[in-house]
């Protein structure tokens, strides 16, 4: 069960483009620094214009050395699946917009409830291609300064809307590359324990004009997960059935 909680911030930092809408309205200085964020990752607007994105790469914990084959696909507004082959068989998490979905190896699908269904419900609008944060965040803010892996950093604390029940979201930005170094955030497990999730981003090239993190580990508490991205294709043609709930699997 920890794995797919680690998989949760890789899913949506995979991904995301913090400023990635150009009609937000915060405060004067945290649109322009959303306005750098987006000019830094995505300067031809790319992600304004395309439907979908798929994702494909290797994810792994330290508990688990061998790489699983993982592939993230997204669709506005507000759909995502993440598919992950492991030793047992095929994981899949799904989101269509109204329900979401697990299926594990060996076990019954499983209809999305509580923190889950919260979760799987944010990561799917941060995701979706034309992101427009006033419909996620009803407030972000800069909070001073830190220092990320020798590189200093501005801090954002996003404090979704209260119908994503989650708690805020703190980013911190490259000054100098304006580019997402880390991202902090509580995710409520399944038992209703909080837990604590640090996720760093190395390794920004470019696919089709939009920077893209290459490398993504994410720990919490004593647990790693690591998601090596290999391709990113933007405008799939991609059914929405793909991501609704199978009749059998």
């Amino acid at each position: 069960m920890r794995t797919v909680i680690l998989m949760a911030p890789i899913m949506i930092m995979a991904a995301v483009v913090l400023g990635g809408c150009q009609s937000v309205v915060f405060s004067p200085e945290v649109d322009e620094l959303l306005t750098k964020i987006r000019m830094s990752k995505d300067p031809n607007g790319v992600l304004q214009r395309v439907d979908t994105k798929v994702i494909k790469g290797t994810f792994r914990t330290h508990t688990k050395q061998k790489p699983m084959p993982m592939t993230l696909s997204f669709k506005r507004p507000g759909k995502m699946r993440v598919d992950v082959e492991t030793p047992s068989g095929k994981f899949i998490k799904a989101y269509d917009g109204k329900i979401g979905w697990s299926f594990f190896p060996g076990k019954e699908l499983k209809i999305l409830s509580g923190a889950a269904l919260d979760e799987a419900k944010l990561q799917a609008k941060l995701l979706s291609p034309g992101l427009n944060l006033t419909e996620i965040f009803e407030s972000i803010k800069l909070d001073g300064e830190a220092e990320v892996a020798g590189r200093k950093c501005h801090r954002l604390v996003g404090q979704p809307k209260k119908t994503f029940n989650a708690e805020p979201i703190t980013i911190f930005v490259d000054k100098e590359t304006n580019l997402i170094l880390k991202r902090e955030e509580v995710i409520h497990t399944a038992k209703g324990k909080r837990l604590n999730v640090s996720t760093i981003f190395y390794d920004y090239r470019p696919a089709d004009g939009v920077m893209m993190a290459r490398k993504i580990i994410s720990y919490a508490g004593n647990d790693i997960a690591e998601f090596n991205v290999d391709s990113v294709e933007w405008d799939e043609n991609i059914d929405n059935s793909y991501f609704s709930v199978p009749d059998k699997l």
